[in-house]
């Protein structure tokens, strides 16, 4: 019986080692076999995805590197539009003030000039009174006539 036992037990050995050696070889070293496969595609992949991440953040560098000069070359031509206008606000305001200056110098003028003939208005009548008052004693006199009317007299010889 012990032999037979014996038999049993190294033949259920043997059996359970075949089972094993199927299972490895037909289950388990391709199922392996596949998911060594599947992690190198995917090892691949993320590989091939890092250099097009890469590539495309070179690419954005890139662009903004650009972006960063137009922004700069926008800058500097509004810095200078800026400057122009602030100098042709300085030369409108400067203009306009010249411009207030003479309007009031030609008002002051002008209220100078109404002054004084409003004020020749005023005395004309008295003045133009005392000087024929002045002429007519002057010329009254006889000989300060003959000289008036003898100067009167060369004078249109003269012109003719």
């Amino acid at each position: 019986m012990i032999l037979i036992n014996f038999i049993f037990r190294f033949l259920n050995f043997f059996l359970l080692m075949a089972v094993f050696y199927y299972g490895i070889k037909r289950l388990i070293i391709p199922a392996a076999i596949k998911m060594i496969n599947l992690y190198d595609v995917f090892i691949y992949k993320l590989q091939h995805d890092r250099q097009d991440v890469a590539s495309d953040c070179q690419v954005i560098l890139n662009k903004l590197d650009e972006q960063e000069k137009q922004f700069h070359a926008i800058e500097k031509n509004f810095l200078i539009w800026e400057g122009v206008c602030n100098k042709k606000r300085i030369d409108r305001l400067a203009e306009q003030k010249k411009i207030e200056l003479a309007v009031q110098d030609r008002f002051n003028i002008r209220s100078d000039v109404v002054l004084n003939e409003l004020a020749i208005k005023e005395q004309l009548p008295y003045i133009l009174d005392q000087v024929t008052q002045q002429l007519q004693a002057k010329y009254q006199v006889a000989e300060f006539q003959k000289k008036y009317t003898k100067d009167l007299i060369d004078v249109m010889k003269e012109q003719l």
